[in-house]
């Protein structure tokens, strides 16, 4: 299979994480509270379920549009990601096996634990919900029914510039220095607060 990503680097370490994790037995340590922001306004009880989950470095207001356009006619179920909000819940980050279940929780808690659903993703979120559709207990009840990617990144071996020659080194080079400097960012987030939350003190300043 075409391993997709916009960062080599990164894809090989999550690549090997998961291969390991997938190939040994793993016992969760520590699952996330996983957040969630539901928004019913569909006068139709019965009303789809869309699942929103959001990428990196974003969270859930990346989908206040989206929202908007579905508020009518679908119950929404926005999940917020641990450490991508306001509160750092784990400095050091969660397993994927600890993540996923966490997701899994949180939307059994909001709709119960056979409710279907379509799931809406974006970026390294759409990574999380492959692994969520994947989970045992959703894929044998098949509750994911459709599932919607959005802004992923595509395979660096087919992308090509607008004359369609191949992406040459300086390209990938540039999009390692992009998520690079999204990794710095959240590390700054979670071990000096004050300098990765600055968007906090700017909406103070707003006020």
């Amino acid at each position: 299979r075409r391993v997709h990503g916009e960062c080599i680097p990164i894809i090989l370490i999550v690549s090997v994480h998961t291969v390991t994790s997938m190939a040994t037995p793993y016992t969760l340590k520590a699952v996330p509270v996983v957040e969630t922001v539901v928004t019913n306004e569909a006068t139709n009880a019965s009303a789809p379920v869309l699942v929103m989950l959001h990428g990196y470095p974003d969270d859930e207001t990346m989908w206040d549009i989206q929202v908007a356009h579905f508020a009518k006619t679908h119950k929404i179920v926005r999940l917020v990601l641990p450490n991508y909000g306001r509160t750092i819940t784990n400095p050091n980050g969660f397993d994927f096996p600890e993540l996923i279940e966490g997701m899994r929780l949180a939307i059994d808690r909001e709709l119960g634990d056979t409710a279907k659903f379509a799931l809406m993703t974006h970026d390294w979120g759409a990574l999380l919900g492959y692994m969520l559709e994947s989970h045992p207990t959703v894929r044998a009840a098949r509750r994911v029914t459709r599932m919607v990617a959005v802004d992923v990144g595509g395979c660096l071996s087919d992308m090509r510039n607008p004359a369609g020659q191949p992406q040459g080194r300086l390209s990938i080079a540039c999009m390692a220095l992009y998520q690079t400097t999204f990794a710095i960012a959240f590390l700054c987030a979670t071990k000096l607060p004050l300098v990765g939350h600055l968007d906090s003190i700017e909406d103070g300043f707003d006020a």
